[in-house]
């Protein structure tokens, strides 16, 4: 039977100035793979034995008796749509509620294709901080499209993932690897994938008891030469990581008008950005919604010859700051992702 395989990389949005508008694709993945389960046997029928059973098969019942055998003996009962098995890191339910399920049926229902008898697997590698549904959806998606014999495109699969309230930017990203550039919604939803040279990403997750809810409620409005100021950054903040300018780099992950607010929330914030500095990253800053700190780190040229950044000392000294303000953290160093979505098909 056809079986589907996709591996979706995690993604990083809120990058510096992008707020919505920048995303980059990093090594840690969620898989999703879907087969179509072979068709139940059909029911048979019980065989007729002798005379008795041809005269009850005849045979008149008495007033307000039946005979009908009930209905759970003359059919079997309809198999479930799907079973799901979930493995790895995950904090949604197992269930119709699960993003992969949700997002396979609107692409079934986009498609006017009923839900199939499928198995789905799920193995997840993502944690919450790093956009673990936008990959389930997105894996699901394109699993469930994949199973179809005439597959929407890629623009609808990116306005139904967006359709699912997944952020633009973090959808692109899922899709297309490296740096992706969005603008707009999934009704006008434009988008540009950028390569990126070599760079390694160190993200620190620090364990904040109510961020997100003390987020959601602070102002979502800012003034013009705030936006103005974010907007030019965002422009050359792309530019600066195409051309793997390093020296840009650092003057550019600032965010005027939300970052003081989102900052306060973080103990010792400054001190953990100046850990990661001193400890040899080229840049650190807010980024997500987790909350987390990202920090850059490029491969280091040492007497002519490519060698790989102490990306340890840095993820250590940003994750001892924390605990030196009494905050417990996670902590990964990752590559960017340049392939995107993988996906394989076998008959």
């Amino acid at each position: 039977m056809l079986k589907v395989k996709v591996i979706v990389p995690a993604t990083i949005i809120n990058l510096g100035p992008g707020l919505d508008t920048l995303g980059i694709a990093v090594t840690l993945h969620n898989t999703v793979e879907m087969s179509l389960r072979p068709p139940s046997p059909p029911a048979e029928s019980a065989p007729v034995q002798g005379e008795k059973s041809a005269e009850a098969a005849t045979k008149v019942p008495e007033a307000g008796l039946s005979t009908a055998a009930p209905a759970s003996l003359l059919a079997p009962e309809a198999p479930a749509p799907f079973t799901l098995n979930v493995s790895g890191e995950n904090h949604f339910p197992v269930s119709d509620d699960h993003p992969v399920i949700r997002a396979a049926k609107t692409l079934f229902d986009e498609a006017k294709t009923p839900f199939p008898s499928a198995s789905i697997t799920c193995t997840g590698e993502i944690p919450t901080e790093l956009g673990d549904r936008t990959a389930w959806t997105v894996g699901g998606l394109m699993a469930a499209n994949n199973l179809l014999s005439t597959p929407l495109k890629r623009e609808q699969i990116v306005a139904l993932a967006c359709r699912l309230s997944e952020p633009p930017a973090a959808v692109v990203a899922s899709l297309m690897g490296s740096l992706s550039v969005t603008s707009g919604w999934w009704q006008d939803l434009i988008y540009r994938r950028i390569d990126i040279p070599i760079l390694r990403v160190i993200l620190v997750a620090p364990k904040i008891p109510g961020y997100r809810e003390q987020v959601d409620v602070l102002p979502r409005t800012i003034d013009l030469r705030d936006t103005a100021f974010n907007m030019g950054r965002i422009a050359l903040l792309a530019e600066a990581l195409r051309t793997g300018d390093n020296a840009f780099l650092t003057r550019l992950m600032e965010i005027r008008g939300l970052d003081s607010a989102r900052k306060a929330l973080i103990p010792d914030y400054d001190s953990v950005l100046a850990a990661a500095r001193n400890a040899g990253a080229i840049t650190a800053a807010l980024s997500g919604n987790g909350p987390y700190v990202i920090a850059f780190a490029p491969p280091l040229v040492v007497g002519g010859r490519v060698k790989a950044p102490n990306t340890q000392a840095i993820e250590t000294a940003m994750v001892d700051a924390f605990r030196a303000a009494g905050v417990e953290s996670r902590a990964w160093t990752l590559n960017v992702d340049t392939q995107g979505i993988v996906l394989t098909v076998q008959q």
